[in-house]
């Protein structure tokens, strides 16, 4: 027995054993963005509490803190709905939920944005202390020019936006999809797969079920690149910023004792070995939890562009075909991949 999930029962039914599990999952979300939420505002409040916000070293962690804080304030906001959706869902539900899964994407990838200049930051500081720890000369602490700081900060929030809202806008104006979007909850299910409203496809303007289905999987694949490229660029980036860390250091290194004409030793040496030490330690931390953090997103960008071209070369050779195999294959990206994975 199944239970649709929209009013006018044709689209986002699944079984109540499919139901029960996906309840599941969606509270593990909540408990986990709630968590987040919780550590994200907590760095927030001790930076306000110490009057550190405009602090060079507290700043950028603090604006990650932030897009944290509201990307996991979505995550619950999605699992709320759903939880809630029931059998009497009130019109302009799935607007919302689509609004939330847009804005998601976007605070994703100004997330991975604002992790690479905090390891930007973290850099440059850490090669000024290099500096210090061979030389013993004062450095200032104030690594970046405001200006720098100012756009690295704009740009990391407003190319997301750019490269997530445009071709929607662009769609929507043409096609009217918003205009056009049925009442459906599913648009909060806990997935990336949501990337363009459920539509009924009898009223859809200048575009048949056929092409809107192929317009379907071309908008998802344009979220799964903006996803991939974003979290790839920034891992190569966050990656050559720490080996350039252990250049710096290696080449002060080299210069202090052709200076000296002697090799290091002594308290000197110690100092600069432990320092090493533990720039490797946070540098492996760091890529580590990043890496871990964005793995499944993108696992699942590289499979869904994977399913996507199939699909697309499908679509050339044979509409109908291409038509039976898209639902299928909607039904294993909402219901069944999510099982299948964990």
């Amino acid at each position: 027995m199944s239970h649709s999930l929209c009013p006018n029962k044709t689209n986002c039914s699944m079984t109540e054993r499919e139901e029960g599990e996906m309840n599941i999952v969606v509270m593990l979300r909540l408990i986990m963005a709630s968590m987040s939420f919780l550590g994200a505002m907590s760095i927030i409040a001790s930076a306000i509490y110490r009057k550190t916000v405009c602090s060079p070293k507290v700043q950028p962690i603090f604006i990650l803190s932030i897009v944290d804080a509201l990307l996991s304030v979505l995550w619950m906001s999605g699992s709320v709905v759903w939880l809630k959706r029931g059998a009497n869902t009130q019109n302009g539900s799935s607007l919302g939920c689509f609004a939330i899964n847009l804005l998601t994407v976007i605070l994703q990838c100004t997330a991975m944005n604002m992790t690479l200049i905090y390891a930007l930051l973290a850099y440059s500081s850490i090669k000024h202390r290099s500096v210090y720890m061979v030389q013993q000369t004062p450095v200032s602490v104030h690594v970046w020019h405001p200006f720098r700081t100012l756009l690295s900060y704009l740009t990391a929030w407003s190319l997301p936006v750019a490269l997530v809202l445009s071709p929607f806008s662009v769609l929507s104006v043409k096609y009217g999809l918003i205009q056009k979007a049925t009442d459906c909850a599913c648009w909060c299910l806990p997935f990336y797969g949501n990337g363009l409203p459920r539509l009924q496809l009898g009223s859809v303007n200048s575009v048949g079920e056929e092409d809107y289905k192929l317009l379907l999987h071309h908008f998802i694949s344009s979220y799964s690149v903006v996803l991939i490229a974003n979290f790839a660029i920034v891992l190569c980036s966050l990656a050559a910023v720490y080996i350039r860390v252990f250049l710096r250091i290696r080449q002060i290194k080299m210069m202090q004792a052709q200076a000296e004409g002697v090799p290091l030793r002594g308290a000197n040496q110690a100092m600069i070995v432990a320092g090493q030490k533990d720039a490797q330690t946070r540098v492996t931390l760091f890529l580590s939890i990043y890496f871990l953090s964005g793995i499944i997103t993108f696992a699942f960008g590289v499979a869904n562009l994977a399913t996507q071209r199939e699909q697309t070369q499908h679509h050339h050779h044979n509409h109908q075909h291409t038509a039976r195999t898209l639902e299928k294959y909607y039904t294993f990206l909402l219901f069944e991949f999510p099982y299948k994975v964990s």
